[in-house]
């Protein structure tokens, strides 16, 4: 209960201090911003939050998908600083794999914001909305305590057995215990390749949970950035997998 409510306040957190940086700032750089600063602690809950504003700011759709892919791409340096602190033998192999994908993960973004900033000015009008949706922050916690059930029962019954399933289903909830985790499991019982793979796997699967949440909640010019975003992560996740074996 207590790490349900931390979820619930910190959705309805990042959503509030978005609502204060958009109004202050402008839509532009307020969504920017809260994406940026929200990815530090959580971008699953950033994409959730970001999505439904894109469908209040309809116009601000390309800001929208520019802050949650960068928010996004904070992962894989979770990832590179887990298993540089828990395993070097993992990390110097997973260095160079991780690294062509957060490039990719955050050149796109970059790609996107360059553009933006060079071009004509987007509409900054902002129609009026609750400063705290908690309503939205509620369904997030449901959502949240629903994976980590799953997440639960899959190590209970799965274990080592089903490393890449397990790795794959504990993915959807966080990517940096799973890190943690396998990077330590990679020094005894798990061989490196396996364990890179399975936390690659882990964050496919983090990846398609987010991308998932912003098709679902976003508008349809954010749907098809995301679909360009994120592919392009996707195919790098591939190249990432092979450059394992």
């Amino acid at each position: 209960p207590h790490e349900i409510g931390w979820v619930i306040l910190l959705t309805s957190g990042i959503g509030f201090i978005g609502h204060l940086l958009i109004k202050f700032l402008g839509s532009p750089k307020g969504i920017l911003w809260s994406g940026v600063l929200g990815g530090l602690v959580s971008s699953t809950a950033v994409t959730w939050i970001i999505a439904r504003k894109s469908k209040e700011l309809p116009d601000a759709s390309l800001q929208c998908s520019i802050a949650i892919l960068a928010a996004s791409s904070i992962m894989f340096i979770r990832i590179l600083v887990w298993t540089f602190i828990f395993n070097r033998t993992l990390f110097d192999q997973f260095l160079l794999p991780v690294s062509l994908v957060l490039a990719t993960a955050i050149g796109y973004p970059l790609y996107q914001f360059l553009r933006t900033k060079n071009g004509p000015p987007a509409n900054n009008h902002i129609p009026p909305s609750k400063p705290l949706d908690l309503q939205g922050a509620f369904t997030f916690g449901v959502l949240y305590v629903a994976i980590l059930l799953i997440v639960s029962y899959a190590n209970q019954k799965l274990g080592e057995n089903g490393l890449l399933i397990s790795s794959a289903i504990a993915g959807c909830s966080d990517i940096d215990a799973i890190t943690i985790t396998i990077s330590k499991l990679s020094q005894t019982t798990i061989e490196i390749p396996m364990g890179g793979k399975a936390i690659l796997t882990a964050g496919l699967s983090n990846t398609l949970i987010k991308m998932g949440i912003g098709l679902w909640l976003g508008s349809a010019q954010l749907r098809k950035y995301l679909w360009t975003g994120y592919g392009i992560v996707i195919g790098m996740f591939l190249l990432a997998f092979l450059m394992m074996i």
